[in-house]
């Protein structure tokens, strides 16, 4: 009796079923959720990019709020 690798134990390296059919995504739906994303960009990029100049205008308009208190107890010295 011959205990060699039999042709049942390559069973998984068979092509499934899926492989065979054409399922995917064509070229034009890839492009149309591209142009879709891109104008999401439009919108959104300028408002995020917008806010670091928001946050230092807060900070400058904060650190003048603690030298005018620093300037004013010194003078209360």
């Amino acid at each position: 009796m011959n205990k060699g690798v039999c042709p049942e134990s390559f069973r998984w390296m068979k092509r499934s079923s899926w492989a065979e059919t054409d399922d995917g995504f064509t070229l034009i739906e890839l492009m149309v959720v591209i142009v879709i994303l891109g104008i999401l960009a439009m919108y959104v990029a300028p408002k995020i990019m917008g806010r670091p100049d928001e946050a230092r205008q807060v900070k400058a308009k904060m650190d003048i709020a603690a030298i005018e208190t620093a300037l004013k107890l010194y003078k209360l010295d």
